[in-house]
C-alpha cells in the first residue's frame, strides 16, 4: 500500500511540475523563447540600403553626403561595384528634358555571401502588398539572456507582457570594423555598443503560449 500511495504521489507531482511548466505561464523560459523566436526571424543585422542598384548622378555624388559615401565606402571593401551610366532628367510630363552623368552601384559578386532578401510592405491604389528587396547585412544577434518583465496585464480581451532582454552579436563581417565603412554606416557602431543592454519588448499571449510583438510583421 505504502508502495502505491508513493508512485501516486510521485505522479502528482510530475503532473503539478507538468502545469507549472505550460507555455502561457509568464516565467522566464517561456519570454526567453519568444524573443529567441523573434530574434531568429528579425535578427539580422543590415545597413538599410535595399533599392539595389544605385543610381548616383554628378550633382549628388558632389556633396559629398549620404548615400554617395556610404555607396563608394562599400566600394572600397569590394562588396559594390560602380560604372558609368546617365540619368534621365524628366519634365512635368514625364518626357526626358536631358541627360545627367551619374554611377551605377550594384552588389558585386563578394557582397553575394552578404546579401539577405527581405519582404517590404507596400500600400498602393490595389491595396497592400509585399516586394522583395535584397540588404547587405554585417552581423547577426541572438539572445542573450531575459533580464526581467512586467505584467502581465491585460488589454482589452488578451493579456501583454514587457519583457528586457539583451542581446549577443554574432558573425561580424570584417568589413564592417573598417573605418570608412564605421564612419559612413553608424548604425554599425550603434548596433555594437548596444550589445549586452536591455532593451524593452512587448509579448502577447497567444493559443501557443507568448509570442513577441511585430513577429509576422514585414
Amino acid at each position: 500500500m505504502s508502495a502505491r500511495l508513493f508512485i501516486t504521489a510521485a505522479v502528482a507531482i510530475g503532473v503539478l511540475a507538468a502545469c507549472g511548466n505550460s507555455r502561457t505561464d509568464a516565467n522566464e523560459a517561456n519570454f526567453a523563447a519568444a524573443m529567441s523566436a523573434y530574434i531568429d526571424k528579425k535578427g539580422d543585422a543590415c545597413l538599410g540600403l535595399r533599392d539595389w542598384p544605385y543610381i548616383v548622378n554628378e550633382p549628388q555624388a558632389r556633396l559629398k553626403i549620404g548615400l554617395p559615401v556610404q555607396l563608394d565606402a562599400l566600394v572600397q571593401t569590394g562588396l559594390v561595384t560602380v560604372s558609368d551610366t546617365t540619368q534621365d532628367v524628366k519634365g512635368i510630363g514625364g518626357n526626358v528634358l536631358s541627360k545627367l552623368p551619374a554611377k551605377r552601384y550594384e552588389i558585386a559578386p563578394k557582397g553575394v555571401s552578404y546579401a539577405r532578401k527581405v519582404e517590404i510592405r507596400t500600400v498602393t491604389a490595389g491595396g497592400v502588398g509585399t516586394n522583395e528587396r535584397t540588404e547587405l547585412c554585417f552581423a547577426r544577434l541572438t539572445l542573450d539572456k531575459v533580464t526581467k518583465w512586467e505584467g502581465p496585464m491585460s488589454i482589452g480581451d488578451y493579456k501583454e507582457a514587457k519583457v528586457f532582454y539583451t542581446t549577443k552579436i554574432e558573425d561580424v563581417a570584417p568589413w564592417a570594423r573598417e573605418p570608412a565603412v564605421r564612419a559612413a554606416f553608424p548604425v554599425i557602431e550603434q548596433l555594437l555598443s548596444q550589445a549586452g543592454r536591455p532593451k524593452p519588448h512587448a509579448v502577447k499571449l497567444t493559443s501557443q503560449g507568448w509570442e513577441a510583438k511585430g513577429l509576422d510583421n514585414i
